[in-house]
């Protein structure tokens, strides 16, 4: 199974990304999911930053200094999310002191 995640990138071609994959993930020699390296590559929560680049069989890849890193795995599982966590907001509801609060 393969995924294919164009849609879902931001129009930029630079971007930063945390490995979320509780096993971490194998850097690859080219943006093709079979040619990993031989070297251990980077573990869950390590932050990555490099260019989006289009690979082999329709998957995206993020290529960092240190080689080409696969954002899902063939099972479709996530290798890569965003670095930045959305933080949620509250929003509290002003309303103007009536005349007897004056």
């Amino acid at each position: 199974y393969q995924r294919r995640v164009r849609d879902k990138l931001p129009s930029c071609t630079m971007a930063s990304y945390m490995v979320v994959c509780p096993q971490g993930v194998a850097y690859r020699n080219t943006p093709n999911f079979n040619d990993r390296k031989s070297t251990a590559g980077p573990s869950v929560g390590t932050a990555l930053t490099g260019e989006l680049v289009a690979g082999d069989g329709g998957m995206y890849y993020l290529q960092s200094p240190q080689g080409y890193v696969p954002f899902y795995k063939q099972d479709g599982s996530v290798v890569l999310g965003p670095s930045a966590q959305v933080v949620s907001c509250h929003c509290l509801l002003y309303t103007s002191p009536s005349p007897r609060d004056s």
